[in-house]
This record gives C-alpha cells, sequence and structure tokens, in this order.
C-alpha cells in the first residue's frame, strides 16, 4: 500500500487521501459495522475512563486505568479476531481503534478538564 499512498499523496493531497481511505475503510467493513459486538468494543476504546472529584478515588482509579489500557492493548486483537475472525481483520481492527484514537482523544481531556474546574 505504500507506493500507492505515496502516489495519492504527491498526485492529489493529504485530505483527499485521507478521506478516501476513510471511505475505502467503511467500505470494506460494512459488515462488522452492523454487528453489536463492533460497536461495544468501539465504545470500550472511546470511553474508557472514570468521573469522579474525589481524589483518592482518581488515584486508585488512574492506576486501574494503567492496567486496564494495558489489558485493553493486550487483549484487543485476539478479541477483535475471536468475534470477527481473519477476514479483514486489520481494517476491523483500524476502525475499532479510532475510538481510543479520535474520540477517545477528544472526550477524554474535555471530562478531565470538568474534573478539575469542580475542584
Amino acid at each position: 500500500m505504500s507506493p500507492i499512498l505515496n502516489e495519492l499523496l504527491n498526485a492529489k493531497s493529504y485530505t483527499f487521501t485521507n478521506v478516501l481511505m476513510f471511505i475505502l475503510i467503511i467500505i470494506s467493513n460494512v459488515e462488522a459495522l452492523r454487528t453489536k459486538k463492533f460497536w461495544a468494543l468501539w465504545m470500550l476504546w472511546a470511553f474508557m475512563g472514570p468521573h469522579t472529584t474525589n481524589i483518592p478515588l482518581v488515584c486508585v482509579c488512574t492506576v486501574g486505568i494503567g492496567i486496564g489500557l494495558g489489558s485493553l492493548f493486550t487483549i484487543s486483537e485476539s478479541l477483535t479476531a475471536l468475534i470477527f475472525g481473519f477476514k479483514e481483520f486489520e481494517m476491523i481492527f483500524e476502525l475499532l481503534y479510532t475510538g481510543y484514537g479520535i474520540i477517545g482523544s477528544i472526550v477524554e481531556p474535555y471530562v478531565s478538564g470538568l474534573v478539575l474546574k469542580k475542584n
């Protein structure tokens, strides 16, 4: 894929290439997107994290998040393969990762900011 993506980047633009890849990923994974299991895993990636203003509880939960994040990274590939099989595994896993990489990176700092404002 690298030579193809390189040609797209050079011939078109970064935005065009990303939008095209996003559309192709969605089209190739339409079966996975229709399942409750996919969205349950996606929501887990997107919204993992605690919400409280109790500082000792925040410290304990932070340790739990660290352990949970490590566990999530460890088991997610196996769990994805178990649920969806290996056909289109990479694309499905990448879509699941958008929950963490896109939604989680937007929502979690916002929620953290709300918690900090209350203290």
